[in-house]
C-alpha cells in the first residue's frame, strides 16, 4: 500500500514546535538515536492524524513519510539538511484513524511508553558487553521495565512484544543517509559545501560531494530503484 504524506512541523501549536526542535537538534550517532527518531514519528502519526498532509513537500521544517516504489523511508527537511532513515513500520487507515504495526506487533500507547522508557534510560545495546562478558539483554530490559510493568499492569504478552520491538529496532538496517549544505566548514576537496553523509559512526561514515543543493524530490529520485540511476563522476 502506498503511503506518501508529511507533517508541517512549523505548525504554530506549541507541541509541534517542541517536536521540530527535538528532531532538528537530534544528532544521530547510534542505534538508540535512530530508535528515538522513529518512535517520535510513530507518536505523531498515531496522536495527530489530523495534521497529516498528503503528497511530497520540499519546504523546510517538514517530516516526510514515503512508502512507495520499494522505498520505505522517513525524511526530515531543515534549512541546510535532509536526514533520512528506513521506516520499518506498516501503516493502515481505518475511518481516518491510523494503525501502525511492526511485523505482527500492533503499536499502541502502552508500548510507546515502554519503548520510550527503554530508549531514554540509555542504550541497553551498549550494556551487552561489560568487562568482556556478554550480558543477557532480556534481563536488562525486564529490569528497566519493572516499574512501568507494575504501574500499567502489563500482561506478559505485552512485555514480550515490547522487548521484541526494542531489539528489532536495535538491529534494524536503518539505511541512514543525510544531505547537508555546510558553508562554515567548506573545503573544496575535503569537505564540500554540498555533500551526502553515508552512515553515522566515525569508523564507517564517508562523504559524497554534490555540485549543488538538492531538494527532497531529487533525494527521492536518487533513492528510487525504479527511476534512472545516478552516476558518480570525477
Amino acid at each position: 500500500m502506498e503511503q506518501v504524506f508529511y507533517f508541517d512541523l512549523n505548525d504554530r501549536e506549541l507541541l509541534f514546535y517542541k517536536y521540530k526542535q527535538e528532531i532538528e537538534d537530534m544528532i544521530i550517532r547510534n542505534k538508540n538515536h535512530v530508535a528515538k527518531f522513529l518512535i517520535r514519528i510513530v507518536k505523531l502519526i498515531l496522536f495527530y492524524p489530523n495534521k497529516i498532509k498528503e503528497g511530497v513537500c520540499n519546504e523546510e521544517g517538514t517530516l516526510q513519510i514515503f512508502i512507495k516504489d520499494r522505498i520505505k523511508r522517513v525524511f526530515y527537511v531543515s534549512s541546510s539538511k535532509i536526514t533520512s532513515v528506513c521506516f520499518p513500520f506498516y501503516i493502515a487507515t481505518d475511518r481516518k484513524k491510523y494503525i501502525i504495526k511492526y511485523l505482527d506487533i500492533l503499536i499502541d500507547e502502552q508500548k510507546l511508553i515502554c519503548i520510550e522508557k527503554l530508549i531514554n534510560d540509555g542504550n541497553l545495546f551498549d550494556k551487552m558487553r561489560i568487562n568482556g562478558e556478554i550480558l543477557d539483554l532480556q534481563i536488562e530490559i525486564e529490569s528497566a521495565l519493572e516499574d512501568i510493568v507494575g504501574e500499567f499492569h502489563l500482561q506478559d504478552r505485552v512485555v514480550k512484544e515490547v522487548m521484541r520491538l526494542y531489539l528489532e529496532l536495535l538491529i534494524l538496517e536503518d539505511g541512514y543517509i543525510r544531505f547537508e549544505e555546510d558553508e562554515t566548514r567548506e573545503h573544496p576537496k575535503i569537505h564540500p559545501r554540498f555533500h551526502f553523509d553515508i552512515f553515522y559512526t566515525n569508523g564507517a561514515t564517508f562523504k559524497l560531494g554534490a555540485s549543488n543543493k538538492t531538494t527532497l524530490s531529487s533525494f527521492l529520485d536518487l533513492l528510487n530503484l525504479k527511476t534512472e540511476c545516478f552516476y558518480l563522476q570525477k
